[in-house]
């Protein structure tokens, strides 16, 4: 009994996404229709999702430009670690870089 059921099994989940794939394209495919039918989505709920697309951009520099801060300070950190290590070692400190450091858009240099 087994035996016999195990390839129609096995046909059944290897083709049975087809059927269900097509299905649901179909289904998308009507609701875009009927949505078109029933006329484009009314201009206040279009001119609100601008806005939230445009605070979602908004939010997402303001996060890019905290996050590049953080990584500064943590590498200042870092650094500033490294020279107090190697004081409490007794070796030789190695001078801090003294490239420039843009946060925010001021320039300043580290140490």
């Amino acid at each position: 009994m087994l035996e016999e059921l195990l390839p129609i099994v096995g046909t059944l989940c290897l083709f049975g996404w087809i059927p269900i794939t097509a299905y649901w394209k179909h289904k998308i495919h009507y609701e875009q229709i009927k949505a078109a039918r029933h006329g484009a989505t009314d201009e206040a709920t279009t001119r609100a999702l601008d806005e939230l697309r445009h605070e979602v951009r908004a939010l997402r520099d303001t996060s890019t430009k905290f996050d590049v801060a953080f990584d500064a300070a943590l590498d200042r950190l870092e650094q500033r670690l490294e020279h107090v290590e190697l004081r409490q070692a007794g070796g030789v400190p190695q001078p801090v870089a003294s490239e420039p450091v843009v946060l925010n858009g001021v320039t300043g240099s580290r140490g």
